[in-house]
């Protein structure tokens, strides 16, 4: 593996990150503070209330995540989905449902909704990691039964090994489990990264920069 720039496709649009930024910061901080796409909230920064909701697209597929405990180095050649990406049929169908209040939590609602429409199932699962504190969910369940896909596609994305060097930090990204293996055997101290429930916390909150990670977001 080659050191490499953090590449990925937000909003369809192809973003390369100058060779210097540091791979564990988080992606809700870049995006408010780099990218200055500020739809996307801080809430709890700690995974819990779905306010910075982003969504990974691979196709056909649409997966929420939480923003504030996602780093950088993780979408490497992924792509990503903000609330200014989508439209406003989902914000819309909402509104007309009485379906949001102080509007706070409105656009990680919005992109759970808009993943739903693709994913489907029961829509009070997806909305299981989006805390509403004053609008209550009834009315954003009715507006769900309202929406539809959209039918918007975006690129397959074919994740591969790659590692990245900030002042003090070196980030690993394997794309086999033999290569995680073999950096853990070397790195035997370096940081396993993988949903960031817990590491990611120590990336946002206690602005921690361990000087190896191990990402292990790429390995089925």
């Amino acid at each position: 593996m080659q050191d490499n720039r953090i590449a990925f496709t937000l909003n369809g649009q192809r973003i390369t990150l100058p060779a210097d930024t540091v791979p564990t910061q988080t992606l809700l901080d870049w995006l408010r503070e780099g990218a200055r796409l500020t739809g996307t909230k801080e809430g709890c920064a700690e995974g819990d209330c779905g306010a910075c909701t982003v969504v990974l697209e691979d196709g056909a597929r649409r997966e929420p995540i939480n923003a504030c405990l996602a780093t950088l180095g993780q979408m490497h050649g992924r792509a990503i989905r903000t609330v200014e990406g989508i439209g406003l049929a989902v914000a819309e169908a909402l509104a007309d449902a009485d379906g949001t209040q102080c509007g706070f939590c409105t656009p990680g609602i919005v992109m759970s909704a808009w993943a739903w429409t693709r994913e489907g199932g029961d829509p009070h699962e997806a909305l299981a990691g989006n805390l509403c504190r004053c609008t209550g969910y009834r009315p954003i369940l009715e507006a769900m039964e309202s929406m539809r896909d959209d039918g918007a596609q975006s690129a397959v994305t074919t994740p591969t090994a790659a590692v990245f060097a900030a002042p003090g930090q070196v980030f690993h990204l394997p794309a086999t489990l033999a290569e995680a293996v073999a950096l853990k055997r070397a790195l035997p101290d370096a940081w396993l990264l993988a949903g960031g429930t817990d590491l990611g916390l120590r990336f946002s909150e206690h602005r921690e920069n361990p000087p190896a990670v191990i990402g292990l977001l790429n390995i089925p």
